[in-house]
């Protein structure tokens, strides 16, 4: 088989073009040897640590500590900065997604280790080294505790546990990305996410109710509208955090986005998982 590793931080499967290189290295690997499998058997996200035990650094206070120069949240080589765990947390189950759709039959976190990152014992000033490449995080005092990165994938990890994973069409539609994938069950999951802001997205389904998960474990149902044909269609507002839409059979599709509109026409209906 083949091993790869797909390392993007401080960037996203877009920013790096992760679909076309895959797809390069597939047709490279089906010359060689038809079928062969991959694995993606490491990846890390270098995501900021704390300042304080219960609370993320934000976007907005990240980058003021980025143009202050704070180490280690700015390096002078790669990976160049630290990403929020909002940022860091999409960019890693985009990627994961982006080598599933590839066909990669595994997913490997680099970094799934308590004692990472090594701090002496306080954080603030220090340079960078490979344990901050770590699935957990680290307040400014030392104290290490798990993060919006550690359950994003702990949430991916549940999500996507049913899946059978397999070359799939992805879905790359405007500002929309994903795929829908096969389960074991005869099921099927979607997995969606905005490259820029909010998408609507319309699924066409053979369930009135699906239910949906949001990137940190959130559950909502949408209600489909019914269609003269039995049919279900709903009305998804997606986004940038990717999101795991389920039904218990097949036959759901992501239908085109609209082109003459922003939003989509067809009514929104979804209300809190009891």
């Amino acid at each position: 088989g083949v091993s790869w590793h797909t390392y993007i931080t401080p960037g996203n499967p877009e920013t790096y073009g992760l679909q076309d290189y895959l797809a390069k290295a597939e047709q490279i690997i089906d010359k060689a040897k038809p079928g062969m499998p991959v694995v993606e058997s490491e990846l890390g996200t270098y995501v900021a640590p704390r300042e304080v035990i219960d609370q993320p650094i934000s976007d907005a206070r990240l980058q003021e500590l980025i143009d202050q120069k704070v180490q280690p949240l700015v390096i002078a080589k790669w990976p160049t900065h630290a990403l929020s765990e909002r940022t860091g947390s999409i960019s890693m189950v985009a990627n994961a997604m982006t080598n599933f759709i590839a066909g990669a039959k595994f997913f490997d976190f680099f970094g799934w280790n308590i004692d990472w990152p090594r701090t002496d014992p306080h954080w603030w000033g220090e340079k960078f080294n490979d344990t901050w490449f770590t699935m957990f995080g680290v307040a400014k005092d030392g104290e290490h505790t798990p993060s919006q990165y550690t359950l994003a994938a702990a949430v991916m990890t549940v999500e996507m546990e049913p899946v059978v994973v397999t070359r799939t069409n992805p879905i790359h539609d405007g500002k929309l990305r994903g795929a829908i994938f096969p389960k074991q069950n005869g099921g099927q999951v979607a997995v969606l996410w905005s490259i820029a802001g909010h998408q609507a997205a319309t699924i066409k389904s053979p369930q009135e109710q699906l239910e949906c998960v949001s990137m940190l474990g959130q559950m909502t149902m949408s209600k489909g509208v019914k269609q003269v044909d039995g049919t279900f269609l709903h009305s998804i507002d997606v986004p940038e955090e990717p999101m795991y839409i389920h039904q218990p059979t097949a036959g759901m599709s992501v239908l085109p986005v609209a082109t003459t509109s922003g939003k989509s026409s067809n009514p929104r209906q979804e209300t809190p998982k009891s």
